[in-house]
């Protein structure tokens, strides 16, 4: 049985490989000895690239896609199911409170705010004062109150704004971790979201071990599909809120950033980026471009000439550009075209090394990619991306597309369903980019500072 394309799942290639490698575990391993019925090490993906999963996640997405269908009894369904269906199933068994009609992200959170709070239930008082005075939990006399009532507190915080989706997901990707491992994820956290993430790990794993030996889950199944559409939900929020794109403001308990963009500057606090952009921007915008063959060019100075009936621009080709041409400016777009399979163009590889995510923290930034759909459709503007998870993790980002239009196999340029910018093709689609671009400026605009 092959991989079935499920748009749902795609974000698995953006994954890194420690947040794989549980979901890998959990496929192929019953408490520590390998599973009879997976056959994800007998693909010649695992075969080849094992533990490098990120190369072989449809073979990982087979594999869960596999079990899966078994839960709905594989002889009748002929083959396995798509994640949605799968999700649902999931969230039935664990009966959580849901709208199947939900957006992905939605239906997740369900899931993952119903192994919280339940896990609650399994806290001592102890643990849950020390809970409620972490997340600062506006109770009078915690001590005096019950265990109830503190839960309580607890799921009502959990389910209105108390718990952000990303500190939701790193506590329970890290009791997933420690339950399927043995240890936790090797993510940075500050000393608070560490505290919670001891606090929650214990009843977090009795809960997970209580689902797999409960009486009414049916089938071995199950023991698979449940840790892993628990794992398949942290990780999307965690690459949604690393990305900046479709995660909540991030405050400074959860802010994260890959080991090469640490500097001796500030962490940024992304939570102050969060304001509301109302009227056309006021300062001006600095554009930065790498080009060889001239149409990511053409297309910049088409943009420039829209956004200039508004702001001042200016132009700046990264084959002469400096660190602090960039700095100068509080409004950035960044455009790249992409080369063979996906990869960035000459002038921002050496260019990009000298930038880091400090430099742009805090400032409104948005990306213009340029593509061919029809030659390279399963790396389709994928140039652009590189600059994106160098640079988006502590700024604003603006600008998403939808890829409704397009005509394409995968493409790291897409995040939470969306193009991170502007997503242009001359090779093939020349005749919409006026159109394009005048209608993602007229967007940017009202967004920019």
């Amino acid at each position: 049985m092959a991989y079935q394309n499920d748009t749902d799942l795609e974000f698995l290639n953006q994954c890194d490989n420690e947040l794989l490698g549980v979901l890998v575990e959990i496929l192929t391993k019953d408490k520590g000895e390998e599973r009879f019925t997976e056959t994800l090490t007998l693909s010649n993906g695992y075969k080849t690239y094992h533990p490098d999963h990120v190369k072989y996640w449809r073979d990982i997405a087979e594999s869960y896609q596999r079990f899966g269908g078994n839960t709905f009894v594989n002889m009748v369904r002929s083959g396995g199911v798509l994640y949605r269906e799968i999700l649902c199933d999931v969230c039935d068994k664990l009966k959580v409170n849901y709208n199947p009609n939900s957006s992905i992200e939605t239906i997740e959170m369900q899931l993952l705010n119903k192994v919280l709070t339940d896990s609650l239930e399994k806290m001592t008082p102890e643990q849950l004062e020390e809970i409620s005075r972490d997340f600062g939990l506006k109770l009078e006399n915690i001590k005096g109150l019950t265990p109830q009532a503190v839960t309580a507190a607890l799921q009502a915080a959990i389910r209105v704004s108390g718990f952000k989706a990303y500190k939701c997901a790193v506590i329970v990707a890290n009791a997933l971790a420690q339950l399927i491992l043995g240890h936790g994820l090797s993510f940075g956290a500050n000393a608070m979201l560490t505290k919670a993430i001891s606090v929650f790990a214990g009843p977090i794993g009795w809960v997970i071990t209580g689902l797999w030996t409960a009486l009414d889950i049916a089938g071995p199944a199950y023991r698979v599909t449940i840790p892993a559409t628990i794992q398949i939900a942290c990780m999307r929020q965690m690459i949604n809120a690393a990305d900046s794109d479709c995660d909540e403001e991030l405050d400074d308990e959860n802010d994260w950033a890959d080991e090469d963009d640490i500097d001796d500057d500030e962490e940024y606090d992304d939570e102050d980026a969060e304001v509301a952009h109302n009227d056309v921007c006021k300062k001006p915008i600095g554009i930065f471009y790498g080009t060889d063959g001239g149409d990511t060019e053409k297309v910049v100075e088409q943009i420039a000439e829209e956004l200039r009936e508004y702001v001042d621009v200016k132009i700046f080709d990264v084959a002469k550009a400096s660190r602090n041409d960039l700095r100068r400016y509080e409004n950035l777009i960044f455009a790249s075209p992409t080369y063979g399979e996906g990869d960035l163009q000459s002038d921002w590889e050496d260019f990009l090394p000298k930038l880091s995510a400090s430099d742009v923290a805090g400032k409104t930034i948005a990306f213009v990619g340029l593509g061919d759909q029809d030659s390279y459709g399963e790396t389709f503007g994928e140039g652009i991306a590189h600059i994106y998870r160098k640079l988006a993790k502590r700024a604003y980002v603006v600008g998403q597309t939808s890829t409704d239009g397009y005509q394409f196999e995968s493409s790291k340029s897409v995040v939470c369903g969306k193009f991170i910018g502007l997503m242009i093709d001359e090779a093939n689609q020349d005749n919409q980019t006026k159109e394009r671009i005048a209608a993602w400026v007229e967007d940017v605009v009202y967004k920019f500072n």
